[in-house]
């Protein structure tokens, strides 16, 4: 397990002698390195981030409490780059896992895609639910705008009668 408070310790120490402007910024201005999202946390604007410079040369950034983020700064502190997002790129979708258990009751998978529709910055890209003694467990991908339209989304899941749980995973 990730202790998030010594990962992100170790990356501060690392980071607290860097000035803002030696910190990669995530917009269009930067089409031009060769740059991509971790698959292995699917980081979302908003996101705390660290760019992690990769074998082939490019740049992937991932989340800081990414499950690989601890063994990539304990064994390769010299490849991690601070990173950061800016307010650019109002039109970049990100996918996002969201986690749903609860009662099964008759329409509240239902429920939960109007739910998920009503919201036209919301497009939803799959949707699997698995029902055992009564509970399901869902799991919805979504590509959406920003963590903080995730949380949204998620304090609205949370609200719906006969939902228990409402997570984020990373979604592949």
């Amino acid at each position: 397990r990730i202790d998030l408070n010594e990962l992100q310790g170790k990356i501060d120490r690392k980071f607290k002698n860097e000035k803002e402007n030696d910190c990669l910024t995530i917009d269009e201005s930067i089409a031009k390195i060769d740059y991509k999202l971790a698959k292995c946390c699917n980081p979302i604007k908003g996101d705390e981030i660290f760019g992690f410079i990769s074998a082939t040369g490019g740049i992937k950034i991932h989340r800081i409490n990414c499950p690989n983020a601890l063994q990539m700064t304990e064994k390769y502190p010299y490849r991690i780059i601070p990173a950061r997002w800016t307010n650019a790129g109002a039109n970049t979708r990100f996918i996002a896992g969201v986690r749903v258990t609860g009662v099964d009751e008759t329409g509240v998978i239902s429920t939960i895609t109007q739910l998920i529709s009503q919201d036209s910055k919301i497009q939803l890209r799959g949707i699997n639910v698995e029902s055992k003694d009564g509970l399901f467990e869902g799991k919805i991908v979504v590509f959406i705008m920003d963590l903080g339209h995730l949380d949204s989304l998620m304090n609205k899941l949370k609200s719906v009668k006969g939902i228990h749980n409402v997570s984020r995973y990373d979604a592949r």
